[in-house]
């Protein structure tokens, strides 16, 4: 079997497998030539190992990127992926403290108003967490979650 890494004109990196006889390069851009896949055509293809894909960050496979020797997550690109996970986490705890803030109304609860509408500003302004910004590892994005307090 062999194992090829496919680098797209948006920067993405796309991993194809092919285990026909003929194995030639020939062959192979054959295969990928015919192939279709959702980034358009790739730009660049590698041959390389699966171990060489940074499958612990499967999460982030927008965000890999292939230097012609190593594919790596592209911290940038992470980081732009973590705030839309994080919009997608606090989606439904924003609805959940939407109907507390109607009850705290309706029971004309003033203090917890004020701290639902503290928790749901907290949810809003967490895609501009300085720690986004200040992350080194795909680890440490991984490690930011939306979670209602």
């Amino acid at each position: 079997m062999i194992v090829l890494a496919l680098s797209f004109p948006d920067g993405t990196v796309g991993r194809m497998q092919y285990v026909g006889e003929d194995q030639s390069d020939e062959r192979l851009a054959a295969e990928i030539a015919k192939s279709v896949f959702p980034a358009g055509q790739p730009v660049s293809w590698r041959q390389c190992e699966l171990s060489d894909f940074p499958a612990e960050h499967a999460d982030l496979r927008d965000a890999w990127t292939d230097d012609g020797s190593t594919i790596f997550v592209e911290m940038g690109k992470a980081k732009e992926l973590t705030r839309d996970r994080l919009r997608k986490e606090r989606a439904p705890i924003l609805a959940s403290l939407d109907t507390e803030a109607v009850k705290a109304l309706e029971a004309k609860d003033d203090a917890r108003l004020a701290e639902v509408s503290a928790q749901k500003q907290r949810l809003r302004d967490i895609t501009a967490l300085p720690e986004i910004e200040a992350a080194k590892t795909p680890d440490d994005l991984k490690a930011i979650r939306a979670t209602k307090p």
